[in-house]
């Protein structure tokens, strides 16, 4: 996990390391279209990343007793990993991103860890074209111009995702790892207003 490696890094013992939080975060550089290369092309560019990660734990705690926990989450996204939000010059606006999730669920009542990861690349465009003028030359209307503004917009979506689920049968000297299912998903829509 990342935190294991940032512990590493700063000279963290083992079961420190597993124990290691890291906050979320989230990168944006902007200013991009003022480089030399993309001055013509863009009114703006911004380059972001994100983590996140979220820890769950549901238990149970009897009067007296400790707690018997009876299941652990853990969630991490870097999402995106990397995406690029450009405002074209000519009127459109454009986001490229790239992002990796993994999930791991731990279920002690059956000792059974279900984990999945999931990466996805998304490309959405944007396009507003004002003032377009449609003219109506027929009866009823003799003549009348209809002003209208025209909203184009693309949305594509690929995602991958696999899950699988590894069980732990008591006294067994190796766990058991079910067959993991995977899923490919394509969404593309198309919208004009």
């Amino acid at each position: 996990s990342l935190g294991r490696s940032v512990g590493s890094l700063i000279g963290l013992s083992d079961l420190a390391q597993s124990r290691f939080p890291l906050p979320n975060w989230r990168i944006s550089w902007t200013g991009l279209e003022n480089f030399f290369f993309f001055r013509d092309l863009f009114a703006s560019a911004v380059l972001e990343h994100s983590y996140t990660a979220t820890f769950t734990k549901n238990y149970t705690q009897p009067t007296g007793n400790e707690q018997q926990v009876l299941n652990a989450t853990i969630n991490e996204q870097l999402s995106p990993l990397i995406g690029l939000t450009v405002q074209w010059k000519f009127g459109m606006s454009m986001t490229i991103a790239y992002g990796t999730s993994r999930s791991f669920s731990l279920l002690l009542a059956n000792n059974t860890l279900d984990q999945s990861t999931s990466t996805s690349l998304s490309i959405a465009m944007n396009f507003q074209k004002q003032g377009l003028k449609i003219p109506l030359e027929f009866w009823p209307f003799n003549g009348a111009i209809l002003e209208n503004t025209l909203d184009l917009s693309f949305n594509l979506t690929l995602a991958d995702e696999e899950r699988q689920q590894i069980t732990f049968p008591a006294g067994a000297q190796e766990p058991r790892v079910n067959q993991g299912v995977g899923t490919t998903r394509f969404n593309l829509s198309l919208i004009h207003i």
